[in-house]
């Protein structure tokens, strides 16, 4: 589903070929899509299908043409193991996706860390998400770069905490949202705090965002506020003293050459200090 949501489907398909899948994941989509009519039928008018409904009938129409539907052998299933409670617990459309990329060659693709955790150690499949496949073709030259940071821009804004972000990103995602701390960048700049990341990479992306504003020369109203916000994000769950320090270091590394440019941002960073001192 994340690579039909990303629009980056098909082009994943022209690289490594048609895709597999359980005809129980098929069913589970089928009856979500029909759900969502039901939830939103109106007895007196014809209406037009939801958002949603509409998303998931094209994901199904997708996966008719470009995926075929894939069986699995009984000798997948260990004898160690309780069949139907393993089946309740993980839910059927997962437990056939394991045993269908347990078949020898296959491989298992989820962005579910549990899954490729169950799959991985107790079946010895091979696993692999959204994030690594992508990477890999942008290396392979097999879709471009900037149809990976827009697919990483609608991952990170979904909430996917495992994938890393960097500069282009972020300025992908300001300029997407128009440079206003929207809800869903906000949910992107949580990958920055704390805990998430170690502090030097997330000032050292921060600071390569501060180089391409300025090469882009964004100049909207709106910027130094959403910076701001950038900021703030750095420092949840790290000293702000820390940060700041860092980022006058960064800015000056950053700007070395460009003596305007460093004073402009290092006195926008001296002023998000001097805020969170008030």
């Amino acid at each position: 589903m994340t690579l039909h949501a990303t629009g980056t489907a098909d082009q994943v398909v022209k690289a490594v070929g048609r895709l597999g899948i359980a005809q129980s994941t098929i069913d589970l989509l089928r009856k979500t899509a029909f759900q969502q009519r039901a939830a939103h039928r109106d007895d007196f008018a014809q209406t037009l299908p939801t958002n949603d409904g509409d998303s998931i009938e094209s994901l199904i129409n997708w996966i008719s043409q470009n995926c075929d539907v894939l069986s699995y052998s009984p000798n997948n299933i260990p004898a160690d193991h309780d069949t139907q409670e393993l089946r309740e617990k993980l839910g059927p459309e997962t437990w056939d996706t394991i045993l269908v990329a347990a078949e020898p060659g296959r491989c298992l693709y989820s962005d579910d860390l549990r899954v490729r955790g169950i799959g991985a150690s107790e079946y010895r499949i091979r696993c692999v998400s959204t994030y690594p496949l992508l990477a890999l073709l942008v290396k392979q030259n097999a879709i471009e770069n900037e149809v990976f940071v827009q697919a990483v821009v609608a991952m990170a804004s979904a909430g996917y905490i495992t994938i890393p972000i960097n500069a282009e990103v972020l300025h992908a995602a300001a300029t997407q949202f128009q440079w206003t701390a929207m809800p869903r960048f906000l949910t992107i700049l949580k990958l920055l705090h704390g805990g998430m990341c170690t502090g030097d990479s997330a000032v050292t992306v921060v600071g390569a965002f501060l180089r391409i504003i300025w090469e882009n020369a964004v100049l909207t109203p709106s910027r130094d506020r959403l910076l701001f916000r950038v900021f703030d994000h750095l420092a949840i769950n790290r000293n702000p003293e820390w940060v700041f320090t860092a980022l006058q270091n960064v800015i000056s590394e950053a700007f070395l050459v460009i003596p305007s440019a460093q004073d402009e941002f290092l006195q926008l960073a001296q002023q998000w200090f001097e805020s969170r001192l008030n």
